[in-house]
């Protein structure tokens, strides 16, 4: 966190909002009460203490939902982000400690497997993408082995979105190629119409 003080807050200030800050946490989860202890989070913004940001990401025990789940939903994505990170470097700090007997098990806590509130937020979605088929074929023609098939998936690429702009009639009356063709995408054959296609 920064260590310059909140603008239009001198020290006496910024003391006093702290104050005020742990005085009022013990009503986190007084509705009534909450919006004050909300005011002085956004207040304080990035100059809320990091040990404040652990306790507003420590989760249940045994469990990936967070204890102040309904005072973070009232937070902005700019509070949320700051409580992402002090839990990120929570778990940094945690990998520094460990002995090399368990290292692989703490570097584990900040893969998509760990226990970062980061994790939980993006697991579902990365493992929605890399389980869809259509998604895991197109991400597969980026990467290749060979520079020869490095050309012939650009050919294919470049093939398929002519034909898929192409849904009727061409521009001069012919028929498209048909599609698929092994000559068409490797450029095997003289074929003027082709040679077109896979000029483009």
């Amino acid at each position: 966190a920064s260590t310059s003080l909140p603008p239009l807050v001198g020290e006496a200030g910024h003391h006093a909002l702290l104050d005020l800050l742990k005085s009022s946490w013990q009503f986190r989860d007084v509705p009534e009460l909450r919006p004050i202890l909300v005011c002085l989070l956004k207040r304080l913004g990035e100059h809320t203490p990091v040990q404040m940001l652990r306790r507003l990401g420590a989760k249940k025990a045994d469990s990936e939902e967070l204890k102040n789940a309904e005072l973070m939903s009232q937070l902005g994505i700019s509070m949320r982000r700051l409580v992402w990170e002090a839990d990120w470097d929570a778990k940094i700090e945690a990998i520094a400690n460990c002995t090399e007997e368990n290292m692989a098990a703490c570097e584990e806590a900040i893969t998509l497997r760990g226990t970062t509130i980061l994790a939980d937020l993006i697991k579902d979605s990365v493992q929605s993408y890399t389980t869809d088929v259509a998604l895991v074929a197109s991400a597969d023609l980026a990467f290749v082995r060979t520079m020869s098939e490095r050309r012939y998936i650009t050919k294919l690429r470049r093939t398929k979105d002519k034909l898929n702009s192409s849904d009727a009639l061409g521009s001069g009356g012919e028929v498209p190629i048909a599609r698929g063709t092994l000559a068409a995408i490797g450029g095997l054959t003289g074929s003027k119409a082709t040679g077109q296609i896979l000029a483009k």
